[in-house]
Parts: structure tokens; sequence; C-alpha cells
């Protein structure tokens, strides 16, 4: 496997005129294989059956390999994140995600413990979920356990795994919530997670 340099920063080129909070995004991940599939093909595979759950993939990031977080001991990461096309609701979204989960023998058995494919609905488009104060708590918490959809992700924001590549294919999404766009969240010093060592791999997402 070859690793390409990367750029995990945009310069600004008109960002208030680029600014759009349209799109409906999600973060796919995987650190464990599955049968003969390494975790980056995991992930070609994944995109590829998206379109039979009603998901149309409209653009995709590149994939990365990124260390493990919080838990430093697992394998690292392949991880990408890719826009949609669909006429799903939100919560409909979130059940396709989980469906093509179900398909690599997803298991949650301990709270951010490796799996073989995990699939976060990011946003979409301007919707809140479950409500602004709501998000607003959940957003300062990483310790709390969501059993709901919450929407922008909580925690994407903070998540140099998720902004790296979501910046390559939408750097001026903005935040409904917080007002930055992605490449002003990438270049917050604030960014929590290990910001270091993210790769870009030489295979394509699609």
């Amino acid at each position: 496997m070859l690793f390409l340099c990367i750029c995990p920063i945009v310069e600004y080129v008109d960002a208030t005129k680029m600014k759009s909070k349209q799109g409906i995004f999600l973060g796919i991940g995987s650190n464990l294989s599955f049968g003969l599939l390494q975790p980056y093909e995991v992930l070609q595979h994944a995109v590829q059956l998206m379109p039979q759950f009603g998901l149309d993939v409209e653009n995709a990031s590149s994939i990365y390999e990124t260390p493990p977080y919080p838990d430093a001991q697992q394998p690292n990461f392949a991880n990408a994140v890719v826009e949609v096309k669909t006429h799903h609701q939100p919560h409909d979204v979130l059940q396709a995600c989980l469906d093509i989960e179900e398909r690599f023998n997803r298991e949650r058995r301990e709270r951010w413990g490796a799996r073989t494919l995990d699939i976060d609905v990011l946003a979409y488009n301007e919707i809140i979920l479950p409500d602004m104060k709501s998000w607003s708590n959940f957003a300062q918490l990483d310790d709390v356990v969501i059993n709901d959809l919450v929407l922008p992700h909580p925690r994407l924001h903070k998540r140099m795994f998720v902004l790296v590549p979501f910046q390559e294919i939408a750097p001026y999404w903005t935040h409904p919530v917080l007002h930055h766009s992605v490449v002003e969240f990438c270049s917050q010093t604030q960014v929590t997670g290990n910001d270091g060592g993210i790769k870009k791999l030489s295979s394509k997402l699609l």
C-alpha cells in the first residue's frame, strides 16, 4: 500500500461566497478486515452497496489511514467521507447506514471498539436534531453515549479523521449551529483528538 502526502488545510479563497449548509454527508471508517477484505477495501465495497439502500453517492473523498482515537491500542483506521443524494428522511438514512454495517457483521461489544465498518451521518442539509439545546449539550460531552440521531454529528468538528476527508470534498460546508466551515474547523488549534499521522492512501474510494 502506497501513501501520499496530504495538506490538511485548504487556503481561503472567497470563502464567504462559497459557504453552504446544504448536503448530506456520511463518514465511513474501518479498522478490522472482513473476510479477505482489508479495511480500505471494506470502505470501497460499502460505498458500492449504498445505492441498493437508497443512497446515491455524489462525491467521495480519498481514503485516509488515521490513528485510532481514543483507544490508541487498536489498529489504524481507514476513513473517508461521502456526499449522497437520497429521498430518505434523516432517520431512514441512519437506518440504511446500520443495514449496510450489518452486511459487514458490525458488532458493538464496546464503545469505541475496533470495527469492520462504521457509518456515521455527519450532516443532513441544515437540519438540527433533536433540537438546538440538546445538540449543544451533546456536543460538549464526549463521554455521553448517544442512542439516537443527532445532527450535525456532535463531534465532527473535533475530529481530524473526519475533517481531513470532509474538507477534500466540501471545504466550505458550514455548520448550521457553529457557523464555521470545515476548513475553518481544520485550522482551529483547539481541535481535539490525534491530528498527526493522517495519510492519504493511493487506493481510491470510487
